[in-house]
């Protein structure tokens, strides 16, 4: 009786348990922390998964079909930093707190970690991944909602991000 227990207390005290992997776009897979709801509007596409304690926000943009998008590799780093200062002028009094390069696979990506102040809350801790593929844009987020820090969530979910 006391394994039980024990074996019970080990699995609601582990944290976050990843096991359901979703291709996102045509390039990526990802193993999301718990099953994730998709919305489509226009070009993008969102998956989020929300709980009392974080939320994963993943939207992708499909650009393939627009011939004014069309960033080429010399022009990477001035469009990463477009998009992170565009993240810093948004709402929620957001500051800037890292910013870094990061690679998956050949591709070269950006992350940053900011807080910003959403309704109710102050100081929402964000790790943001950015990274564009061809002409699809991907956006990776973690919201750590109960401020004690979502590094195992982060790494999990980011190690999990692989090409096909």
């Amino acid at each position: 009786m006391e394994r039980k227990f024990l074996l019970v207390f080990w699995v609601l005290m582990s944290g976050v348990s990843f096991g359901q992997t979703v291709k996102i776009g045509d390039h990526l897979k990802i193993k999301f922390p718990s099953r994730p709801e998709i919305e489509k509007s226009g070009k993008m596409t969102f998956y989020v998964v929300s709980d009392p304690r974080y939320v994963v926000n993943v939207m992708i943009a499909n650009m393939h079909d627009d011939p004014n998008f069309n960033i080429q590799q010399a022009e990477l780093t001035e469009f990463y930093r477009e998009v992170v200062d565009g993240t810093l002028k948004a709402g929620g009094d957001p500051k800037l707190v890292s910013e870094e390069a990061i690679h998956v696979g050949k591709y070269e990506g950006i992350e940053m970690r900011y807080t910003k102040d959403v309704d109710v809350m102050d100081d929402i801790a964000v790790t943001k991944r950015i990274l564009l593929i061809e002409k699809s844009f991907y956006i990776f987020e973690v919201w750590d909602l109960s401020k004690k820090g979502q590094e195992d969530l982060e790494r999990k979910l980011f190690e999990s991000i692989t090409l096909l």
